[in-house]
């Protein structure tokens, strides 16, 4: 094989590398693990795939291979590394700040400090030591509110003189901030109620750190009373592993898809019919003058069949205004329901006052004077006699 071959090789075994990677719906070890064959992918050899790699010198395969093992300990020296952040943010219970806290809060801790023990013994979680966890938020704080405060908490504490720069600064320095909703319960607006729980990642650590000290059992920071708890996120590693992977195929996406879009952009008008006809543009040249460049006309797309499904957004709108009737349904079914009940109370009281007016009472029990039993008496002697002793009587 020349060496025109064996790159035209290597490069078809690197293509084919990129669209398995693309395939794979879980990679674990991207950068090591070896892919599988499959059929019709790069270069095969009676129906199985050939993994073709460059010729190395043996020193240097040695080399490779040291760097591509893994080091021992490299995990547990990186979960070390960290663990200081496990209880920054926790409030002892001997101290007088612990009495200041509701039974609510204090439960609230004790039980989110024995999730992160259990948490931080297994060898998935790690700590991460630029997102941040906060629970016990007031419910009507959303994420943008959520970044307004850490935000402008960050202006004031950075070091720069103009007062446009710290606002740069500390917005540059939030990367993500996402609120916890509740899947069942909504607001009066019909949007999912918060949770009172979210996460918030930052560019540094330091920028985490001056957020936490200054969010943590505040109650002045989002105002309701509340105080709020946060911490240092214990993030599961299998599932940013998982989101990584995800991020680097959508980005892998957008570029295939800007390489088509440039190579269609460069594609200019067609030539002449042919070699002796020549219109102004020709003439033009010939005598020194640039000729005008021309608008590139827009291209139609034909109409494919899935060209009359409604998109995602259009469904999404649709499901929810769905789930709002749905709810509207619900809401009614249930009033009526209240006002049918209350009706057969108000229709029961109504028949027993009515039942208690034509019932009579009367003024006094008659004697008993039914048919005796042998050695039973038919009338009561001591109850006349009573009433003869009380007239004056004998008995």
């Amino acid at each position: 094989m020349d060496a025109e071959g064996a790159e035209a090789a290597l490069q078809a075994e690197s293509e084919a590398d990129r669209k398995l990677k693309e395939l794979s719906s879980v990679i674990k070890r991207s950068e090591q693990r070896e892919l599988p064959a499959v059929e019709g992918f790069g270069i095969s050899l009676k129906g199985r795939r050939l993994v073709v790699k460059p010729a190395v010198a043996p020193t240097e395969a040695a080399e490779l291979s040291d760097k591509t093992k893994p080091q021992k300990g490299q995990a547990q020296k990186e979960r070390r590394a960290w663990m200081h952040l496990l209880n920054v943010g926790d409030i002892d219970e001997d101290s007088p700040r612990w009495q200041n806290l509701s039974k609510s809060e204090q439960r609230q801790r004790q039980e989110g400090r024995k999730e992160r023990r259990w948490r931080i013994n297994n060898s998935n979680f790690a700590i991460h030591p630029q997102r941040l966890s906060i629970r016990n938020m007031p419910t009507f704080v959303d994420a943008n509110k959520l970044r307004e405060v850490v935000v402008k908490n960050l202006a004031e504490v950075n070091g720069a003189e103009k007062r446009k720069e710290r606002q740069q600064l500390a917005q540059s320095a939030v990367v993500k901030a996402c609120l916890v909703r509740d899947k069942e319960r909504r607001e009066e607006s019909g949007a999912r109620r918060s949770k009172g729980f979210a996460f918030i990642a930052f560019k540094d650590h330091d920028s985490a750190m001056k957020t936490l000290q200054f969010l943590n059992d505040n109650p002045q920071a989002f105002g309701g009373g509340r105080r709020p708890i946060v911490e240092f996120a214990v993030e599961d590693k299998r599932k940013l592993r998982m989101q990584e992977e995800e991020r680097k195929k959508f980005e892998a996406k957008l570029k295939s898809k800007e390489g088509k879009d440039g190579q269609e952009g460069q594609e200019g008008p067609e030539g002449t019919d042919g070699a002796g006809k020549e219109g102004k543009e020709g003439k033009e040249a010939k005598d020194g003058e640039e000729p005008a460049p021309k608008a590139r006309p827009k291209r139609k797309r034909p109409k494919s069949a899935d060209s009359d499904k409604k998109g995602r957004g259009a469904r999404q709108r649709e499901k929810r205004r769905a789930q709002k009737e749905a709810e509207s349904e619900r809401l009614k079914a249930r009033e009526q329901q209240k006002q049918f009940k209350g009706q057969l109370r108000e229709r029961a009281k109504h028949e027993k006052m009515v039942h208690a007016r034509n019932v009579k009472k009367p003024e006094k029990l008659p004697d008993f004077a039914g048919p005796t039993r042998r050695g039973q008496l038919g009338d009561d002697f001591e109850l006349r006699a009573l009433e003869r002793f009380r007239a004056g009587g004998k008995m």
